[in-house]
């Protein structure tokens, strides 16, 4: 899996995946809009967990956003990926 990838502008270096690059960002930025809607909506529950620890309950709340936007991203990431090279096989 390619995640960071320079383009020198040279068609010869786009490799088997043309378009990786601006794929990569796209789906970060898919994986973010699911996370702040599923942080939306677990809101409640995820500041009653918070609230266990008192001064570190903000922290635990931008962790756990941070994680499940990471989680998110990188399964979007790797389906595509799969879906990408099950094409360009066939």
């Amino acid at each position: 899996m390619n995640v960071f990838v320079v383009s020198t502008g040279d068609e010869e270096s786009a490799g088997e995946y043309p378009h990786a690059v601006r794929n990569h960002y796209a789906l970060g930025a898919v994986g973010l809009a699911i996370t702040m809607v599923s942080v939306f909506l677990a809101y409640s529950a995820l500041v009653d967990v918070a609230n266990v620890v008192p001064l570190l309950s903000t922290t635990l709340i931008v962790f756990v956003g941070v994680v499940a936007w990471v989680v998110a991203w990188l399964t979007l990431d790797i389906l595509h990926e799969r879906v990408v090279r099950r094409r360009y096989l066939d």
